[in-house]
């Protein structure tokens, strides 16, 4: 029986040494140079994208507001349809405690004497 289990033991092994040098294989094969993954922009592309956006940055510039639009009668003539909102009274200070319990101000909370937690003595 003991020569059977030396017998896988060295059939296991001699497995995973074949599959290990197969995947070493696989990954370290030569032949193919890997392709970089990053790749540098040329400088001209480079150049007409910030020309593009310096261009756009001074037609921001070049733009004056005045205040001529809320004379305007088109203006004049925009109407609020909002709803006004009313103000609602403030709930629970503790949302998720008990109903039975309200919350502790907090000169009690920082006493620790306002018994909150603390079990029940049984008499």
């Amino acid at each position: 029986m003991s020569g059977l289990l030396k017998n896988k033991a060295v059939v296991v092994v001699v497995l995973a040494i074949l599959v290990a040098a197969f995947v070493w294989y696989g990954m370290f094969k030569g032949g193919e140079t890997p392709t970089p993954t990053l790749t540098s922009e040329s400088v001209a592309g480079a150049d007409a994208s910030n020309a593009e956006l310096i261009s756009t940055l001074n037609q921001l510039r070049s733009m004056t507001l005045s205040g001529s639009i809320f004379s305007d009668p088109t203006f004049q003539g925009l109407r609020d349809f909002s709803t006004q909102i009313v103000p609602e009274p403030i709930g629970r200070d503790n949302p998720f405690a008990s109903l039975g319990v309200f919350a502790v101000p907090a000169s009690a909370a920082d006493n620790h004497a306002s018994g909150l937690f603390a079990p029940t003595k049984k008499k």
